[in-house]
């Protein structure tokens, strides 16, 4: 299932390590899971993700983060 982790992320420029450390998993495996490639986040790290993410926009979803797919804008 496609995420939106990837454009949150590159949105707010937080490297792909940050998220890796705070899942407590390696690199090449958090990459995967960002990509889709043989590996999904699980429930719980969607949920520290998300919790991690309200920091940047409040009002963020577990949905809006891997659930409804779309195209994020970013800002001039």
């Amino acid at each position: 299932m496609p995420n939106n982790v990837a454009g949150f992320r590159a949105k707010y420029k937080i490297p792909q390590r940050v998220l890796a450390d705070l899942l407590k998993i390696k690199l090449p495996t958090y990459c995967n899971k960002e990509n889709n490639v043989r590996a999904e986040f699980t429930r719980s790290e969607m949920v520290l993700m998300t919790i991690f993410f309200k920091q940047y926009e409040p009002q963020i979803t577990m949905d809006d983060l891997f659930f409804y797919p779309k195209v994020l804008h970013k800002e001039a």
